[in-house]
């Protein structure tokens, strides 16, 4: 179960507008990989639906 309490399609949106937006902010000489980035994305979005035990 997910630990908001957000609707799923809310959930959705906010995670599609978090990747969808990538290539207008993303700046390859900033000095931080993209790989890195979609790491970090990736753990937000996890650790942000896990629910604690």
């Amino acid at each position: 179960m997910f630990a908001s309490v957000l609707p799923v399609a809310v959930i959705a949106q906010g995670v599609v507008g978090m990747v969808s937006w990538s290539h207008r902010w993303y700046q390859p000489s900033s000095g931080v990989p993209a790989e890195e980035i979609g790491a970090r994305f990736a753990d937000t979005l996890l650790g942000g639906l896990e629910r604690s035990a």
